[in-house]
């Protein structure tokens, strides 16, 4: 009797390429695997490794023309943005817990870098510009995570509610919300963060974080009395942060 060919030992089971397919998988998933077990291994590292290998596979079955060497050294930076921006957030958070004040500070990475925002009474007393004594030691804490960071800048932002205030020292909430930037800004020069780097502004209560009725309470209004800390740190944007060029005056003898 003939023997049938699905029978036959020497038939194929598999097409050939799906071996060296089979293969090529098993080795990926050996390769993570012995990165996971390893405890040493940097994360910075590994997710730089993992950023680029994104890239590579992406390419390849996307439409689109194949990426530039710069366009793929831009993504690759990106990603580097991303992570940093990752680690410094969760640096700050950690500070806020060991001071206690998880609860009123707040870090979130972006795109471009990080955005931390502190709530006002944390700083300040209302219609005051004068920092408590309790959130010193966390600004403090702060400007060092700033200057290991080495951000390309740093933009301080004050705000306050919509309750206007009228005195001999802030005649309107745009001169209260500047006073409490100035003096963050202030305390991070003085620990240590070059000046160079900062910007301080007041946006006075026309930037909320939360949209309130009028006929808000003032501890219901105390979401939008804060200071809002961005750092940047991604060098390659312009605006507010645009580098600092050193110019020498020119020697007319020469």
């Amino acid at each position: 009797m003939k023997r049938r060919k699905a029978d036959d030992p020497r038939q194929a089971s598999a097409p050939g390429w799906f071996v060296s397919f089979s293969d090529l998988v098993t080795l990926l998933l050996g390769f993570f695997v012995a990165m996971v077990s390893f405890s040493s291994f940097e994360n910075r590292k590994f997710q730089q490794a993992l950023g680029s290998i994104r890239i590579a596979l992406q390419t390849p079955f996307t439409n689109a023309q194949p990426l530039s060497s710069s366009s793929l050294l831009k993504l690759q930076d990106q990603l580097m943005v991303e992570e940093e921006a990752a680690e410094t957030a969760a640096a700050v958070k950690e500070l806020a817990e060991e001071k206690g004040l998880a609860a009123q500070i707040g870090a979130e990475a972006t795109p471009e870098g990080v955005r931390i925002s502190l709530s006002n009474p944390i700083l300040f007393d209302e219609g005051k510009d004068e920092l408590h004594s309790a959130s010193q030691g966390f600004l403090i804490g702060l400007a060092k995570i700033i200057m290991a960071r080495n951000p390309a800048g740093i933009l301080i932002e004050g705000h306050t509610d919509d309750t206007p205030i009228h005195s001999e020292r802030f005649p309107s909430n745009w001169e209260l919300s500047a006073a409490r930037a100035l003096r963050v800004l202030k305390l991070f020069q003085s620990a240590g963060v070059n000046a160079r780097d900062m910007v301080a502004i007041g946006y006075a209560e026309y930037r909320p974080k939360v949209v309130l009725p009028k006929s808000a309470t003032s501890e219901a209004k105390a979401v939008n009395r804060r200071v809002e800390i961005v750092l940047q740190l991604h060098s390659g944007q312009g605006g507010l942060f645009a580098p600092h060029v050193e110019t020498g005056a020119k020697d007319d003898h020469q």
